[in-house]
């Protein structure tokens, strides 16, 4: 830009500048700021000095052009720093490293996503969320310390991988070999999971199937076990496999194979006889013939009197006996049948007897001697259903329908007329014309019930009840709209239990409440009309004045004697009285006269005679003494004359 700047004007002293002299130079200028040639600030002659500061809150780099890029390049001496702005694709390329020499952080999205290296040697990525790396193979060239769960949809690991905790794996596929240094528990107690283990031919392997609780070898598997190591049940098999091998080729135990069990005496015939033949032989039994018998686990034949024996002390009923003739009575056991009537006898003479009557009727009747219990039950595992022309439930006491399921449903025809519920009544109720009502005083809240205005019958057994045996009637909130009498003691558990609106209702009310007792304390209106008075101040103090001492204080005038009224000292310790009495002995001196007793400090010149007085201390009486007594004292005293001037000021002290 300097280039294209050239001066117009040169000035002396003395010279003559015109308006086009400015003009000119001011069109220079104005040229070389419109030149599109750029101003590089490199510090070459017209271009300026390097420019160390830019002042400026927004600074915009490039020509805001169509699908062009901006490009800052830092030039170095041999090496320059290239920032290249991709304008279609919309990001920053560097051709060069960019470097965070502090701990300083390259945040995303807000303050909480960053990356940055806290330590020395350290890289931290942090989100407050998730981090997510996507890629088909991450290299990590170091070990993973994972404070939390590693979550992956598959794990690739070549080397070792060692866990000192629990692995919990939902499927697990090994394809090299496993060392397993401690237990292997595969389920638990009650939860089992089937076990397969494959061997190199098809089909051949060794299952443990749950499902059966069995070990199942299939296919071409088999079990081989060292001689003399194989146990059944608690019992050792010490044959050999040569002398299991006698058994090879037994397969119908015929007379031939007995060569190979010696022990075995039996005919082929008689073992024949176990395989469950379908024809049977005619013979008498007799006392001396045998059955055979599994005798807890041991095979026994057994003489036929002793199965006698068992069944004549066992068999207390005949499931399959079909008739036994017409009986005119049956007893069994505590059971007789007799005609049309059962007579089940429970202890003692404790009966229920079933009978049958004219028409089909049918009673049950239980009796208790002792009056106690006599109590029928039925129970169906279902619906136990009671169906009849008329059904009467007639009780000699109370009728208790108790439904687990909480709810009481009335129906006719299958059709729900209401329900019973903790809730209460819902249905249409019929109207009745005529309600009993008896008297209680069972020591129960029963709920006090109300109508809903439509029918219904409601209650609130928490909220709103009634204890006929305490008298005690619980109402929430009691809201009076006449007048209230109470007969009894009332007993508030509340404080600020009264509030008093007044003739206004507005938001100014007077509450009436108690400071929190330590003690009992009984409290008294007198019984008088008039104001309560109030203290300006909680105290436990009790004012044992009595009315009447109170009342002293009534037209007293703080500083002024009020006749038969209590003396209030003004502000400034005085008290005016037009009388003052001790004793009954009204004082008649004056307020001067007996100031002058507080030892006046001016003295009053006056002539004394004979009938003044002074004030003298008589044996602890203080009196008026006249002059002339004085005289005859100091006469006594040796005074000489009283009208001796000196003798009397020295008397005078």
């Amino acid at each position: 830009m300097g280039d294209t700047y050239t001066r117009q004007s040169t000035y002396v002293d003395g010279d003559v500048i015109t308006s086009a002299h400015t003009n000119d130079e001011f069109d220079q200028l104005l040229a070389a700021f419109a030149s599109g040639t750029g101003h590089s600030h490199d510090g070459t002659v017209g271009e300026g000095g390097a420019i160390t500061a830019l002042f400026a809150t927004s600074i915009s780099f490039g020509t805001g052009g169509a699908g062009l890029d901006v490009t800052v390049t830092y030039e170095g001496e041999t090496n320059d720093g290239v920032m290249l702005w991709k304008e279609d694709e919309d990001y920053f390329e560097f051709s060069d490293d960019i470097l965070i020499a502090t701990t300083e952080k390259v945040q995303f999205r807000d303050t909480a996503i960053y990356i940055n290296s806290s330590a020395d040697g350290q890289l931290d990525i942090v989100a407050d969320t998730e981090i997510q790396i996507a890629a088909t193979t991450i290299d990590i060239n170091g070990a993973i310390n994972a404070s939390g769960e590693i979550i992956a949809a598959s794990l690739d690991i070549s080397g070792n991988v060692d866990i000192d905790g629990t692995t919990n794996l939902d499927s697990v596929d090994i394809d090299g070999t496993v060392q397993l240094d401690g237990t292997l528990t595969i389920g638990a107690n009650d939860q089992g999971y089937d076990v397969i283990l494959y061997g190199d031919t098809a089909s051949a392997n060794v299952t443990w199937d749950t499902s059966v609780d069995d070990l199942i070898f299939n296919g071409g598997a088999g079990l081989i076990v060292p001689e003399g190591q194989l146990t059944l049940g608690s019992t050792a098999i010490s044959s050999t496999a040569t002398e299991l091998n006698l058994l090879d080729g037994v397969s119908g135990l015929v007379q031939a194979d007995f060569t190979k069990l010696a022990a075995v005496d039996a005919t082929a015939a008689e073992l024949n006889i176990v395989d469950g033949g379908t024809s049977a032989s005619s013979v008498t039994v007799a006392d001396a013939d045998r059955v055979v018998l599994n005798d807890a686990g041991t095979m026994k034949q057994v003489a036929v009197t002793d199965l006698a024996t068992y069944f004549n002390g066992e068999i207390t009923a005949l499931p399959n006996l079909t008739s036994v003739g017409t009986l005119t009575a049956l007893a069994v056991d505590d059971v007789a049948v007799d005609g049309k009537a059962i007579t089940m006898t429970g202890s003692a003479s404790d009966t229920a007897v079933i009978t049958a009557g004219t028409n089909g009727t049918l009673s049950i009747v239980t009796t208790d001697a002792a009056a106690a219990a006599a109590n029928i039950t039925i129970t169906a595992d279902g619906t136990a259903e009671l169906a009849g022309t008329t059904v009467t439930l007639n009780s000699s006491s109370n009728v208790t329908i108790d439904a687990d399921g909480g709810t009481i449903t009335f129906a006719d025809a299958g059709s729900s007329l209401g329900a019973i519920t903790s809730s209460g009544y819902s249905g249409t109720a019929a109207l009745s014309t005529l309600a009993v009502v008896s008297d209680s005083t069972s020591n129960t809240n029963f709920p006090v019930v109300f109508n809903d205005e439509s029918n219904a019958l409601l209650d609130d057994t928490g909220a709103l009840r009634y204890n006929p045996s305490t008298g005690t009637l619980l109402v929430p909130n009691l809201v009076v709209a006449g007048t209230t009498t109470t007969v009894d003691t009332v007993t508030m558990e509340a404080e600020n239990a009264i509030v008093f609106e007044g003739a206004t209702a507005d938001a100014h009310e007077i509450t009436l409440s108690i400071v929190d007792p330590t003690s009992d304390h009984t409290q008294y209106l007198i019984n008088q009309g008039g104001y309560i008075p109030v203290l300006a101040a909680i105290t436990t103090t009790a004012i044992t004045s009595t009315p009447a001492e109170l009342n002293l204080l009534d037209t007293a005038v703080a500083g002024t004697i009020v006749n038969s009224k209590a003396v209030i000292y003004s502000s400034g310790g005085q008290v005016n009285g037009t009388t003052l009495a001790i004793a009954g002995t009204a004082i008649t001196a004056t307020a001067a006269e007996i100031n002058i007793i507080d030892g006046d400090t001016s003295a009053v010149s006056t002539t004394l005679v004979d009938a003044d007085r002074f004030v003298t201390n008589d044996n602890g009486t203080m009196k008026q003494v006249a002059l002339t007594n004085l005289k005859t004292y100091l006469s006594s005293a040796g005074f000489g004359t009283i009208d001796d001037s000196t003798a009397l000021a020295i008397a005078l002290g």
